[in-house]
């Protein structure tokens, strides 16, 4: 009897290994339910999470972070009143490296032992462990536990949880742990292009991206998560229940959103909207942001300088006063008071020792004095001011630059001579059109930097068309 019951269930085993190999999805790898020494082994309060290692503080680290993970995503879609109904076990695994045997990162598996399901995941510690794949694994199991719940699916069903959904809710744990990082999604809104909501579903392997589509790619599925899952509460609700559908799901993933979150009046044209609605939303700077010297000095040029249309498809810029001078007495009223409220909104934000002087310039412009002569002193006053809080910031910039690289093994010299090569370097910079100058444009672009037009034009993006990031 003992022998027949082994021999179904290695049967069953390699039955599930078998349907799992016959399917493009990402899958599981075969494997089999092992004895492991209870001296290894830390458990949740709840039984349902299981790490084994061998020492107690990598244990009892792995399973604080992914109980804190689980915590977040319940976090995210369940509302007062819900329960999780989670059932089934997930076991991790952290093996130190071997020497001589093939080296390797993780493994996953999906046991169906007589008790029923267990998830399994190996981690192996080449160079310590990775917390965010730990925590995009987790998620994509927590995904899959969702499914395995119901009752009614099929022994021979294929299971896996997208990529733009396990990305997208470990982009919204990052928002809802404040890490999110506002400059990414600044400069996809004013790099004017999108991913395209086709693309984001189409993507099977993160590992065929490049950085920064990946990151464009993280950026998107991040906000087509959250902008479902903090719409409304009646979303939160529905949230379970596609969750428990979209890891064996294949069709359309619009047709599965449509069905679940029908105030969405899901369609790839406004499901675009949505995620550009909430990239644009998530761009927006916190009033702690603090800007740099350059930063506010330019904010103040948008505030203190006026673009005027002539007629001839000239735009001509003149100073907010001259501005002010050409309008009547109420328009003028309404535009003090709202350049002074671009102001008082700047000081909230401006470097540090440039505060007084947006104080000065909101003053100025609320109460102007009588005397033009003693305006015009005032404004040469902040001028030069602005002029030398900007070299010294420069100049500060350079101390440190200069002091990085006099520190280094390989490089001295004095500030004198750092500042002259610099200087030339700067004069003999020309554009480059080669395939990794691009792409270095590309990163700095990315990361909000400055952008070579030029460049730019010579080269096509990895991605196709409009989706140019």
């Amino acid at each position: 009897m003992r022998f027949l019951l082994q021999s179904c269930f290695c049967l069953s085993v390699l039955s599930w290994a078998s349907l799992l190999a016959q399917t493009d999805r990402p899958i599981f790898e075969a494997g089999k339910v092992e004895q492991r020494s209870q001296n290894r082994r830390s458990i949740s309060a709840d039984g349902l999470i299981t790490v084994y290692a061998d020492k107690p503080e990598v244990r009892s680290a792995v399973l604080s972070y992914v109980e804190s993970i689980r915590r977040d995503i319940l976090s995210l879609y369940l509302t007062d009143g819900q329960a999780d109904k989670w059932s089934h076990p997930i076991i991790l695994e952290i093996h130190n490296p071997v020497p001589g045997q093939q080296k390797r990162s993780l493994r996953k598996q999906l046991l169906n032992t007589p008790s029923g399901y267990r998830l399994q995941l190996d981690l192996w510690l080449e160079s310590g462990l990775d917390r965010e794949a730990l925590a995009r694994e987790f998620i994509s199991f927590l995904v899959i536990e969702n499914g395995l719940r119901k009752p009614d699916h099929s022994p021979g069903v294929s299971w896996a949880s997208p990529p733009w959904l396990t990305e997208g809710l470990l982009e919204a744990l990052v928002w809802k742990n404040n890490k999110g990082d506002r400059e990414l999604y600044d400069a996809v809104m004013k790099s004017n292009a999108g991913l395209g909501v086709d693309k984001l579903f189409e993507t099977q392997q993160l590992s065929e991206l490049d950085p920064i589509s990946r990151n464009e790619f993280r950026i998107w599925a991040g906000a087509l998560v959250m902008s479902i899952v903090e719409s409304s509460p009646d979303n939160r609700r529905a949230f379970p229940a596609f969750l428990a559908e979209v890891g064996s799901f294949v069709g359309e993933p619009t047709l599965l959103l449509g069905k679940h979150f029908p105030d969405r009046n899901i369609s790839e044209s406004s499901l675009k909207k949505w995620v550009a609605l909430k990239i644009a939303n998530l761009s927006q700077a916190r009033t702690t942001d603090v800007l740099t010297v350059r930063e506010t000095d330019q904010r103040l040029d948008t505030i203190l300088i006026v673009e005027k249309d002539r007629g001839d498809g000239e735009v001509e810029k003149v100073s907010l006063w001259t501005h002010l001078e050409e309008l009547d007495e109420k328009e003028r009223v309404e535009e003090r008071v709202r350049r002074t409220q671009q102001l008082m909104r700047l000081s909230y934000r401006c470097f540090p020792l440039m505060r007084s002087v947006v104080s000065d310039y909101a003053e100025l412009v609320a109460q102007p004095p009588a005397n033009e002569q003693k305006r015009s002193k005032v404004l040469d006053e902040l001028t030069a001011l602005r002029e030398r809080l900007i070299r010294d910031a420069d100049r500060a910039r350079d101390v440190l630059d200069w002091y990085e690289l006099n520190t280094g093994s390989l490089v001295t010299g004095d500030l004198d001579d750092y500042l002259k090569l610099k200087g030339e370097l700067k004069a003999s910079e020309t554009d480059r059109k080669d395939g990794v100058s691009w792409y270095l444009d590309q990163v700095d672009r990315l990361r909000g930097g400055s952008q070579k037009g030029s460049r730019e034009n010579s080269f096509q993006s990895p991605l196709s068309g409009a989706n140019d990031f």
